[in-house]
């Protein structure tokens, strides 16, 4: 059995200078994970990696339920089970690789679990909010179900190329005038991005639109109201942080179409050059 620190390299060591870069996901949520996944095979309990998967998805749907109702204290425990639920979606990662027990069921169900969760629980926190907020309660709404909608079409937009190459581009690759010399892919310049401070400030828009970031927002702003307002059960200050939020994550997804838009044929046309590379060198 290797140690933690061994496991640790076997498992994440492809992917750790990645998560690295997103704001407390190695500490909070990568290394909770190993840590479950270390103890799950060192006293050998008999749960597979798809097995993990429906537990937080089931888990995570109740507790996105759960910020439904009132409460301050219900709505903290909902946020600590979808923090669970993010360290077990790392878990079933882990005992796939170590059991070599790979599964697309398992991917579909943890691709569903991406789309559905983090907007259900936008949705569900502002319904919740807008029934005791002096804040425009329609404002509020809107927010959590524009800002919902933004949340899963921006993590379905980086799939899509895929599922357009194919299902149309490689069935018939000489039907679709793609120009494979295109350089620009982004409405952003690309010098400009070459510019450290400027790329960093950039960046920071795809760090918050992180599920555990928003989170940790939310849970920052309700603790902030409990201690230093006169009517915590107005939610003055989370009212604001879920329209602001919603606001961010639609205007962050016109941003992100408009990008693909220029670049998308050129990434599909990528896309099938690889497969059909690996297919012929597969033949051969």
């Amino acid at each position: 059995m290797e140690t933690l620190k061994e496991l640790g390299n076997k498992l994440h060591g492809d992917k750790r200078e990645r998560m690295g870069k997103m704001w407390g996901h190695r500490r909070c949520n990568q290394d909770p994970a190993l840590l479950l996944s270390y103890l799950i095979i060192k006293h050998n309990i008999k749960i597979t990696p798809n097995q993990v998967t429906y537990i937080f998805v089931l888990l995570s749907v109740a507790a996105s339920i759960l910020i439904f109702f009132s409460g301050f204290w219900l709505k903290i425990i909902s946020i600590f089970l979808l923090w669970i639920c993010l360290v077990l979606d790392g878990v079933d990662g882990d005992l796939a690789r170590y059991y070599n027990n790979f599964s697309l069921k398992g991917l579909y169900v943890d691709g569903v679990y991406h789309l559905i969760v983090p907007a259900l629980f936008l949705f569900a926190l502002a319904y919740n909010i807008s029934q005791s907020s002096l804040l425009n309660p329609d404002l509020i709404l809107l927010a959590g179900f524009f800002g919902g909608l933004s949340w899963t079409l921006l993590k379905s937009n980086g799939q899509l190329p895929f599922h357009l190459c194919c299902k149309y581009y490689l069935k018939k690759p000489t039907i679709w005038k793609v120009k494979n010399n295109e350089v620009s892919e982004s409405i952003v310049n690309e010098k400009i991005l070459k510019h450290g401070l400027i790329r960093k400030v950039l960046s920071i828009r795809f760090q918050i639109r992180q599920f555990f970031i928003a989170m940790i927002i939310i849970v920052l702003s309700l603790i902030i109201e409990k201690i230093f307002f006169v009517s915590p059960e107005l939610y003055p200050l989370t009212s604001y942080v879920i329209v602001i939020y919603g606001a961010f994550l639609t205007l962050h997804l016109v941003e992100e179409v408009l990008k693909a838009i220029s670049y998308v044929e050129k990434v599909i046309a990528r896309l099938g050059k690889d497969y059909i590379k690996d297919d012929q060198h597969d033949r051969l």
